[in-house]
């Protein structure tokens, strides 16, 4: 009886390090991480040109000169289902403290220059 025990945790065991092999292959891995998107960079990658359509925007909607708006905040938004990629800003004004998001598209903001 005692044999057949050890037989059995020797089997089981050698089963528990072939799944862990094979969910720890360096190729399997790779695929894994290739179907996710890569993360976002830590630099804003905004040209002059879509901050200054941005603020230009906030300002005839806030009737106000644009050296009163700056741009707090950045950052790339990619949506999968239409295949766009969109600016995000935050504009904020220092006449009203308050914040706006604008979305620019920069296939469009390059078809205007």
């Amino acid at each position: 009886m005692r044999r057949s025990v050890q037989f059995f945790i020797m089997i089981f065991l050698s089963m528990v390090a072939a799944v862990l092999a094979a969910r720890l292959e360096p190729s399997g891995a790779q695929e894994a991480w290739s179907a996710y998107p890569p993360p976002p960079s830590l630099t804003p990658s905004s040209s002059p040109r879509l901050e200054q359509i941005a603020l230009k925007y906030v300002a005839a909607l806030e009737a106000t000169p644009v050296t009163e708006l700056v741009i707090a905040n950045q950052h790339n938004r990619r949506y999968v289902l239409t295949g766009r990629n969109l600016q995000a800003m935050t504009v904020l004004s220092h006449r009203t403290g308050r914040s706006y998001h604008v979305l620019v598209d920069p296939t469009d903001a390059r078809r205007r220059s």
